[in-house]
């Protein structure tokens, strides 16, 4: 099983960094409550696009949790939990002629053990260089290649404008860093209501979606993986303002089985002023 418990480990992390920028639930999830009026009615259809201003930095706080539980005939063997809780903040530092944005992204205040890189995320002391279009399209992560976790859109955004209800599709690829696993991962995203965060209104957007793996040959483990989730965006400054997703896993061979529950939230610290309501989108830590 500890073979299962790597790949599991490393396929839910690296679907868990969508969203440095991003977040998760677990179990049951807390339905947002109804629409408040909004201050500002978003115009149909809509652009949502990531923007920014040089110089300004958009502070985030972010908790993970990863639960991997192991069967043998259906009977517990073993079960792991791994959890972490930290701050990011992530500076623009230029916009490109065609309107991309360069980024300076850092991690602080972490308590955990768990390695971020594995989130798509640099480890305290560190410094990752990004550039993103403005859909959201990674072009530059530091010195990782272009098929690693980094390169993973942190949040999946339409291609156009789009109206209320309108759903679109995203289809991403990347190579886990445990046993080079080619990992596909198919999305469908919707805006689904507006909501008031405050100093804007926001776009509710909701995601689902699977991640698979190239077709298992005879005898080997089948994977079966799940992934849902939601993020508050407001759309006149370009920003994300809450996010939370869930990843469940199931490896399985013969007898044996593997179940990994991976989650993350993410909510916005600084600029103040945007605000959630916390008992119903509820921020770190769980």
């Amino acid at each position: 099983m500890s073979k299962f418990n790597h790949i599991a480990k490393y396929v839910g992390a690296g679907f868990a960094c969508l969203v440095f920028i991003q977040g998760c639930t677990h179990g049951s999830k807390r339905e947002l409550p109804p629409a408040a009026a909004v201050k500002e009615p978003l115009p149909e259809p809509l652009e949502i696009r990531l923007k920014g201003t040089v110089g300004v930095t958009d502070k985030l706080s972010h908790c993970y949790e990863s639960i991997t539980t192991t069967f043998s005939n259906n009977e517990i063997r073993h079960k792991r939990v791994e959890s972490a809780v930290f701050k990011s903040q992530s500076t623009v530092s230029a916009l490109t002629p065609k309107g991309n944005l360069q980024i300076t992204l850092m991690v602080h205040d972490k308590d955990g053990k768990i390695d971020l890189r594995d989130l798509a995320f640099p480890e305290v002391g560190e410094v990752l260089d990004l550039e993103l279009t403005s859909s959201g399209q990674v072009l530059k992560a530091g010195a990782y290649p272009k098929n690693s976790i980094f390169f993973l859109d942190p949040i999946p955004m339409p291609p156009t404008a789009v109206k209320k209800n309108q759903s679109w599709k995203s289809i991403q690829t990347w190579v886990s860093q445990a046993g080079g696993l080619t990992l596909t991962a198919k999305l469908s995203a919707k805006w689904t209501r507006d909501f008031d965060c405050g100093l804007e209104s926001c776009v509710l957007v909701e995601i689902k979606g699977t991640v698979g793996v190239p077709k298992p040959r005879k005898n080997q483990a089948q994977f079966d993986h799940v992934i849902s989730g939601r993020y508050l965006f407001a759309p006149k400054s370009g920003r994300l303002v809450w996010s939370e997703f869930e990843s469940k896993e199931n490896l399985s061979s013969g007898v044996a089985r593997a179940e990994v529950v991976s989650r993350m939230r993410s909510h916005l610290l600084e600029p103040t002023g945007y605000h959630i309501p916390s008992r119903e989108a509820p921020v770190c830590p769980f």
